[in-house]
Formats: C-alpha cells, sequence, structure tokens
C-alpha cells in the first residue's frame, strides 16, 4: 500500500468513526450497524455478491456478542476466500480472449483499471473483516487502559471540571491567590468545591492545618479541594504543564496559585516529610516533619506581588 492510499485509509477511519461516536451510548446497537454499513459501502460489488453467496448473509452483530477466536479466524478465512474468487473473476470478466487479448495487454488505461479493481479485492479482506468485528470504541476503553497504563483511578470529564475553571477565572478578576487541595476520590467533600475563607461559617478541608500561620492567611484565599483527576483536567484547561516528581516517592498535596493563576508553590508529601518546591525557583526548601510552615512559606508567595 503506498502512501497515498494509506493517508486516505485512516482519514476514512476516522472520519467513519467520528461520525459512529456522534450515537448515544445508550444506542450501541445502532452505532454497530452503522460502522458495518461502512464498511460494507467499502467494498467492490463482486466481493458482497461472492461472499453473501458462498458464505451465507453478513450477520448482524450487536455490541455485546462475545468475540470468539474460532470464529474471527471463520471470518478471516472466509474474506480470502472470497477475495481469491473475485480476483478470478475480475481477470475473467475484464481480461480479453483471443487476438484482442494482446493489443489489450499493451493498452495502458485497461491496465491500470484491472490492477485497481484487483487492488479494491485485496483491500476488500480488510473491510470483510472489520464489517464483522469493528474497532472498539475509544469510549469503551479509555478508562481501563488509562487506570493500567498511569496507576490511577479515570476521572471523566464533568459539568464540574469547567466549573474549576470558571472559579479559578473568577478568583484571578478579584485579585485573589488560590489554594488548592488534593485529595482521593472517596475523600473529596462536595461542599469543598469553592469555599472562600471569608464567607459565613466557613467550612474549611480538614488535609489544612490548624495552624496560626496558616490560619492567619486564609481569608486571602479561595480554596479548592480536588482529586488528582480533577487536577490534571484543570492544569490542561489553564494550559499549564503537569507538575514534575522527581521522585515516585513524593507527591503534591497543596497546590498554589497566585493571583494571576499561575502556579508558583507546591508542598509535597514523602517518606522524610513535607517539602516547599517552587516550579521556576532553583531554591531547595528545607523538608519538615509537619506540613504547617511548608504551607505557609507556600502561601506567602502565592500572595506576593510579582
Amino acid at each position: 500500500m503506498d502512501a497515498t492510499l494509506l493517508v486516505g485509509e485512516l482519514r476514512w477511519a476516522c472520519d467513519s468513526y467520528e461520525k459512529m461516536q456522534a450515537v448515544a451510548d445508550e444506542q450501541a446497537d445502532d452505532r454497530m450497524k452503522f460502522i458495518r454499513k461502512m464498511h460494507l459501502n467499502r467494498l467492490l460489488p463482486e466481493t458482497k455478491q461472492v461472499f453473501e453467496k458462498s458464505y451465507g448473509s453478513l450477520r448482524e452483530r450487536s455490541q455485546n456478542d462475545p468475540q470468539r477466536t474460532d470464529e474471527i479466524a471463520q471470518v478471516i478465512q472466509a474474506a480470502q476466500k472470497t477475495t481469491q474468487k473475485v480476483v478470478k473473476l475480475i481477470w475473467e470478466t475484464h481480461s480479453p480472449i483471443g487476438r484482442r487479448r494482446n493489443r489489450s495487454a499493451r493498452n495502458k488505461k485497461t491496465r491500470m483499471r484491472i490492477d485497481e479493481k484487483l487492488q479494491s479485492a485485496n483491500d476488500d479482506v480488510r473491510q470483510l473483516v472489520m464489517s464483522q468485528f469493528p474497532l472498539v470504541p475509544l469510549t469503551d476503553i479509555r478508562k481501563p487502559i488509562f487506570e493500567l497504563l498511569a496507576n490511577q483511578s479515570y476521572d471523566p470529564r464533568t459539568a464540574r471540571n469547567d466549573k474549576l475553571l470558571s472559579v479559578i477565572q473568577d478568583n484571578r478578576a478579584q485579585q485573589r491567590p488560590t489554594l488548592i487541595v488534593l485529595v482521593g476520590v472517596r475523600k473529596r467533600d462536595a461542599s469543598h468545591f469553592s469555599r472562600i475563607v471569608g464567607s459565613s461559617s466557613p467550612k474549611l478541608p480538614s488535609e489544612i492545618p490548624i495552624h496560626e500561620s496558616v490560619q492567619s492567611q486564609l481569608a486571602r484565599f479561595g480554596v479548592l479541594q480536588l482529586t488528582t483527576g480533577e487536577f490534571t483536567t484543570l492544569t490542561d484547561d489553564l494550559n499549564q504543564k503537569p507538575i514534575e516528581q522527581t521522585s515516585w516517592k513524593k507527591k503534591p498535596i497543596f497546590v498554589l496559585l497566585d493571583r494571576f493563576g499561575k502556579r508558583v508553590a507546591i508542598v509535597m508529601h514523602g517518606r522524610t516529610g513535607y517539602q516547599l518546591v517552587e516550579p521556576e525557583s532553583s531554591k531547595l526548601w528545607r523538608t519538615r516533619k509537619t506540613v504547617a510552615q511548608p504551607l505557609a512559606d507556600a502561601m506567602l508567595i502565592a500572595r506576593s506581588i510579582r
């Protein structure tokens, strides 16, 4: 397959499967029928005719049909035999006999037409197999693949992600820095969505230490409690780089954004304690046994005018 043909096939596949994704998830059978029809429409008329005549009508498959290994092998074998018959049929149909054979063989247009038909017939093997066993939609496999490769839970984008971005934008409009508290999925409290200290009876995440150096600054911050997945999405929405971890033994627990929404400080937690990290500074902060001092220093950095 030459490069032009390959690009064309890839473009067709992307366009077809994007159209399939437009069909709602609850209409899984309709999605499969749609993509099956797309593959069948790519077949030569001779291919579909030979296949149905020799091996019966192409069976309707639903999204939940198990794909047995032996069944896939049978379909591949049937598709290959079909192609062989179609190639033979093309030669018999388009190749003249008798004295016209030599003149036709020297006719470039005729040869090109036959070659294109033969190429299409060979390509039909893939289309026949894919019509019975289409590619798995990305929406069906992205969660298990992400969790396997990233070794963390998969958080699909929700309306909350859009709200989180708007909260940061509001903080920026009001010249207010943001304190982000990173927690596990099960520990997140919906009431901590955006707790602005200074409102009536604020309820703060329990992860924030009760220490004068921290509590005295909280009134100047907007506070968000996010899961790691939500923070990753927010980072992407803000067009910021992911947090680089120099060691898997340390993980971020507090992230500080200045009044412009820029990430200026991170408090990491590891086996030896808590450490403040400034993304754009070479300064090496001491590791502390408790989190209060690193967090207080990080808050001072976020409040400073830069």
